[in-house]
């Protein structure tokens, strides 16, 4: 006789299934949340990459139509006169020398105010420091200029649209006035305010300054853009030459200062962080157009934070000992940053004359003056460059006469750089 087994199906789950259900969906919905912000700033770097370049091309057709690179049009914030220079050459003959000059409409109008002198910020320059500043010590610190071999840092003349170059005629703006010129010219015009209501089948609004009213509600005024993306332009007239490269400069969210730091800062970000130098070494490549890798000192109470996607000027006298200026041999050129190899990592020199990197490379930065290296602490970071090439010097310089080097300026929110080659004739 055979029996029959009977097996019942069972038609549910187990408690411990529902929790390793429930774990797997929540590992995944994690690794879902951990990639939103990434994908966020990727999707904020197309936009800004996007409208940086078209913003880039845009300003510097303006510029060109407006014809501002010339001396009425440009005011030096020191002398409040045109940046022209003549300089004599010997034998009763002049040259005409044209520094390098940065176009700051925003900062040159409304400038950081100081308290105290002994620092080594500077406003009229850009980056705005002293040619004097050790970019390895705090630069709010009195003895931050007083290290040898320092003196003599190619500099950019900070300079501002004049008042005819802003209104078309020779009417004087005062300060308020100015600064409202300059932020309508120098904020994108394709970002502007809008409203949306909460019915979205309703068309957005535009909002903007009204200048006046009917009846019937109508009303006309100017748009007002939000301030997000603005430009600034840096003019390096190349030697000998009525020619020069322009690059502008396209920056989000610019931060604008009200003052400068004047004591010493209880962290790196209570520090000046829209404008950084650091000191270049240990360069790799440069040679073919394919850019190459260097390494950046500064000060440890300086903000590190640099990322792939920014852009650093790297600037060097290349013969500072020429008869002329030293400004007529200086060169500034932008560099977008490919990759960065490595997270900023802190030093402390061993002793008054050298730095040690992390590869075993020493930099000798003499410091005899007031300045104590020995108790401060610089930060190290190696990073891809794209861009031309760049000879680099390792001599170590005595003075401002001999000075050199290459130095980084890093400045923050920097999303986009269209270079032009450009005349200056009109000098």
């Amino acid at each position: 006789m055979i029996q029959m087994i009977k097996y019942s199906h069972r038609l549910g789950v187990t408690l411990v299934e529902v929790i390793f259900s429930i774990g797997v969906i929540l590992i995944g919905l994690l690794g879902l949340l951990s990639i939103l912000p990434l994908a966020g700033h990727r999707s904020q770097d197309a936009i800004s990459l996007n409208v940086g370049a078209a913003m880039g091309d845009s300003v510097a057709n303006e510029v060109l139509a407006r014809d501002w690179i010339k001396e009425t049009s440009l005011v030096d914030l020191d002398t409040e006169v045109g940046i022209e220079r003549s300089l004599s050459t010997g034998g009763g003959s002049t040259a005409t020398l044209i520094p390098p000059f940065c176009i700051d409409p925003m900062l040159a109008a409304s400038p950081p105010t100081m308290t105290v002198s002994d620092t080594s910020y500077d406003s009229d320059f850009f980056p705005f420091y002293i040619s004097a500043h050790d970019p390895l010590m705090d630069p709010s610190d009195a003895t931050a200029d007083d290290s040898a071999g320092f003196a003599g840092q190619p500099r950019m003349l900070r300079v501002r649209l004049s008042d005819i170059a802003l209104t078309g005629s020779g009417i004087p703006l005062n300060a308020a006035q100015r600064l409202e010129a300059a932020r309508t010219i120098v904020e994108s015009v394709d970002d502007l305010q809008e409203l949306r209501p909460g019915d979205r089948s309703m068309p957005a609004t535009v909002s903007g300054y009204r200048a006046t009213g009917d009846a019937t509600g109508s009303s006309f005024g100017k748009t007002l853009a939000s301030g997000e993306f603005s430009w600034i332009i840096t003019v390096d007239p190349f030697p000998g030459d009525e020619r020069a490269s322009m690059s502008v400069v396209i920056l989000r969210n610019r931060e604008r200062m009200s003052a400068f730091q004047v004591a010493s800062p209880d962290s790196p970000r209570e520090n000046a962080i829209s404008e950084r130098v650091a000191l270049v070494t240990n360069p790799v490549g440069f040679n073919g157009g394919a850019g190459g890798s260097v390494t950046l000192l500064s000060a440890g109470n300086t903000l590190s934070d640099l990322r792939s996607g920014d852009w650093i000027m790297l600037s060097r006298s290349t013969t500072p000992t020429t008869e002329f200026s030293r400004a007529q041999s200086a060169v500034h050129r932008w560099y977008r940053v490919a990759a960065v190899t490595s997270e900023a990592s802190m030093l402390t020199p061993t002793d008054d004359d050298e730095i040690t990197l992390s590869d075993g490379i020493i930099v000798n930065v003499p410091a005899t003056g007031s300045g104590n290296r020995t108790s401060t602490t610089v930060w190290e970071k190696t990073v891809v460059l794209d861009g031309p090439d760049w000879q680099f010097s390792s001599v170590v310089p005595g003075g401002a006469s001999t000075n050199s080097l290459t130095y980084a300026t890093l400045m923050e929110g920097v999303v986009s750089v269209t270079e032009r080659t450009v005349s200056i004739s009109s000098f």
